[in-house]
């Protein structure tokens, strides 16, 4: 089933992260290390964009876009 949402617009870091999601933590701690080191991080839920779904049958070619919010910088 599928549902549509408007999703609210947000300044956020990103990081895309190539292969099976069993192995996203990696990028999750190398985005999040980015955003601590800066000082930029604010309260708001990380986003998830699959660019490629896991529903492609190779793990390696599925691509995640993780979204950690920050502050806005300019």
């Amino acid at each position: 089933r599928v549902l549509s949402l408007t999703i609210a617009p947000a300044e956020v870091a990103v990081m895309t992260h190539s292969g099976p999601f069993a192995d996203s933590d990696q990028t999750y701690g190398m985005l999040g290390t980015v955003v601590a080191e800066r000082a930029i991080g604010v309260e708001g839920p990380i986003r998830e964009y699959y660019l490629v779904p896991f529903t492609e049958p190779d793990p390696a070619t599925h691509r995640t876009e993780i979204c950690w919010p920050v502050f806005q910088t300019a």
